[in-house]
């Protein structure tokens, strides 16, 4: 399906919120690792024998999402660090024990890209000595 069911401008995919309004995970760091939850923007549909991405983003036109992963202040970068199917949640491997990083992604289908989400800053946890 390469047309999105929604009207109007391409949603861009939402961050969870925590109480105060900012943008959270969703999930879980270890020192190497961060697990991202997010919700597509085109909102939920129920998962069918027909539907089978995650929460029926499959039939709500999306593909995948590009994510894009940037360390402390190093600039966001313009292509995606990671490119991942219809689904709403990504575990990000390979981290720096300790260490900032900023997140950002797109969903995208065969017309292309939507959208940026809002920059979501996520912190490894720290090596323990």
């Amino acid at each position: 399906m390469d047309t999105p069911l929604w009207l109007g401008a391409d949603p861009a995919p939402l961050w969870y919120l925590s109480d105060d309004g900012n943008p959270v995970s969703g999930g879980w760091q270890s020192m190497r690792e961060v697990m991202l939850f997010w919700t597509s923007g085109v909102g939920a549909i129920p998962p069918t024998a027909g539907n089978s991405g995650s929460a029926g983003l499959d039939l709500a036109g999306i593909a995948g999402h590009n994510i894009y992963v940037a360390e402390g202040d190093d600039p966001m970068p313009t292509t995606p660090t990671k490119v991942i199917g219809a689904f709403a949640n990504v575990l990000l491997d390979g981290l720096k024990p300790g260490t900032a990083y900023r997140v950002a992604m797109a969903a995208f289908n065969a017309s292309g890209a939507g959208p940026k989400s809002a920059v979501l800053t996520v912190m490894t946890q720290a090596l323990v000595a």
